[in-house]
């Protein structure tokens, strides 16, 4: 019986596992950014509102007009990924990088490559939203499908 349920138990891992990784495919096409998320609160692009943490690391003043700034980016801007190109215009500026895809302990790592420098966020899609989560910034990025 405890033989069966360790099975058990490292099968729901696996599984669970293979289910945070990514495939190049997945991520083809146009995303907008419907959430940001950090250790001070969530910016909701989507409605442009904004929820505060209780307890902030910095002045609630200060992380509104951050909000507000990220909201006014992001408004409009689209994130296309056309192969192993991604880029983004944001506020009429373009960015553009490469993109290659790190499978490593069931997580998928996004390495983007822009003009030698990169950055390495997880990424999974879940309910057909893109999350990104850069460890760097301690943020989490939600995108949805572009319409």
């Amino acid at each position: 019986m405890k033989k069966m349920y360790l099975l058990c138990a490292f099968m729901l891992t696996a599984m669970s596992a293979g289910a945070q990784e990514v495939t190049q495919q997945e991520l083809q096409g146009n995303w907008t950014m419907s959430y940001f998320k950090d250790e001070n609160g969530t910016a909701n692009v989507a409605e442009g509102t904004w929820k505060v943490n209780d307890k902030p690391t910095v002045a609630k003043e200060q992380v509104e007009e951050q909000y507000e700034f990220i909201i006014q980016q992001a408004k409009g801007a689209v994130l296309k990924i056309e192969g192993a190109a991604i880029s983004q215009v944001v506020m009429g500026e373009e960015h553009k990088a490469e993109l290659k895809l790190e499978n490593k302990d069931g997580k998928t790592y996004m390495i983007v490559d822009e003009q030698g420098r990169q950055d390495r966020p997880q990424v999974f899609i879940d309910k057909g939203q893109l999350h990104v989560i850069d460890s760097e910034i301690k943020a989490e990025l939600v995108y949805v499908r572009a319409k």
